[in-house]
């Protein structure tokens, strides 16, 4: 389905298929977004439709993103059609809404429709994947010390209750090539490895993996891969099936606009089976992927609201959006790289990133650093515990301009010479 074809549909899911006063609410926040056979929003264009705060600069964009307007004004309106008609729209109405989202959802990513679930978010998604995963006393899995604290924390409870092993790779800050990370993963792997774990833009440097690389590098071996790519999706341009890995954990509401609660984990089909639901169901059959779906009641208009983002989205090509956010961050690595006190992280090439970067002080401990940048500057950023040091981590978003950068540029260079 091309990108005409996909907001066609869009615009049929926002009319006919939907009903009544949700078809009227969708129809008019998104009306700004669905106008097919129009060309794709230049950046300038596309930040008119972000309102944020501008008393400070945002640069911890990497908590949780931002919804555009038109996002922003079909989530509230959809808030108030659940608040207004009740167990009546929950029940009657809203399973089919919750299907098309699905069917829409899985034309955009290009992904069989058994093969993955909606869930709060990359966290919850990674959880059902690591848990429901099958694997006995003395099985390995191999992790590097860029992966989520959370769900290194998620293997480490396995560790304890199904007696696994953990191994960890030491991946460089600023790698020579792809071929050595390959190679870092092919050294760890032994006849017990069961699974790899990877996070292909990591949530302290914001360095991009090659994933495909290594789930290619690891095919003949029968090895797993988990993917943690909730910082990547809708960040950098691929699709989630070429990357090769087996299972992948995104979020909708970070990069991709959606409101907070909402995320993905797909899994090849071929998986299911095998896997153990991490909410109890034995009402579905063991190859559907619904089986690891029980979540109880859910926040309808988070999923009510996928539609107008992803619309959204389509408004921009995806290469267009990379290349923004990585003028964001050259512009301030590029500004403090030479300063005696700051070392920069992250490498500036976009090979290895994009939006993300993070640097260290070295005439101050980051969690000072990060005070004086909001305090002095009114620049907010965030400390990350990264195994080596603390390090302040910068974020900009697709909404921010290249004045917020350099804004960051004039700050560190002070603090550089305080």
């Amino acid at each position: 389905m091309d990108r005409r074809e996909l907001l066609k549909t869009i615009g049929i899911l926002s009319g006919s298929l939907l009903i009544n006063d949700y078809a009227a609410a969708q129809k008019n926040a998104a009306s700004i977004v669905l106008e097919n056979g129009k060309d794709q929003l230049s950046i300038q264009e596309f930040q008119k439709f972000y309102k944020t705060d501008r008393s400070f600069t945002n640069l911890e964009n990497g908590f949780f993103g931002v919804m555009s307007e038109p996002v922003l004004t079909a989530f509230i309106e959809n808030t108030r059609i659940v608040n207004s008609r009740l167990s009546g729209f929950a029940r009657l109405e809203f399973p089919q809404l919750y299907r098309d989202t699905l069917a829409l959802s899985g034309a955009y990513l290009k992904l069989p429709s058994n093969s993955f679930i909606f869930t709060r978010n990359a966290t919850e998604a990674l959880n059902i994947a690591i848990q429901g995963y099958p694997l006995t006393a003395g099985d390995e899995v191999v992790l590097s010390q860029f992966d989520y604290d959370s769900m290194v924390e998620t293997w480490e409870m396995l560790q304890k209750t199904k007696k696994i092993k953990l191994i960890y790779v030491e991946i460089p800050s600023h790698p020579e090539s792809a071929a050595a990370i390959v190679q870092l993963y092919k050294n760890a792997v032994t006849s017990k490895t069961k699974v790899v774990h990877l996070t292909h833009i990591n949530h302290f440097t914001g360095l991009i993996l090659p994933v495909k690389e290594i789930t290619a590098a690891l095919k003949a071996s029968g090895v797993k891969t988990i993917l943690d790519a909730a910082h990547s999706f809708a960040h950098i341009d691929y699709s989630i099936t070429e990357l090769g890995a087996d299972l992948v954990a995104i979020n909708l509401h970070k990069w991709f606009g959606s409101p907070v609660g909402t995320g993905l984990l797909y899994m090849k089909p071929e998986l299911i089976s095998s896997m153990d639901p991490l909410f109890g169901d034995v009402k579905q059959k063991e190859n559907s992927i619904y089986k690891l779906a029980h979540f109880g009641t859910t926040p309808f208009a988070n999923i009510m609201t996928i539609g107008a983002a992803l619309a959204f989205q389509q408004k921009i090509a995806p290469v267009v959006k990379q290349n923004y956010l990585q003028e964001l961050k050259k512009t301030w690595i590029d500004g403090v790289q030479h300063l005696s006190a700051v070392e920069v992280l992250t490498p500036v090439s976009p090979q290895w990133s994009c939006a993300i970067g993070a640097f260290r002080m070295k005439n101050m401990d980051a969690k000072r650093a990060v005070d004086k940048l909001w305090s002095d500057y009114q620049i907010l950023s965030v400390v990350r515990n990264l195994k080596g040091g603390d390090c302040i981590r910068i974020t900009p978003q697709i909404y921010n301009t290249v004045a917020d950068s350099e804004r960051l540029v004039k700050a560190l260079t002070a603090l550089n010479n305080a």
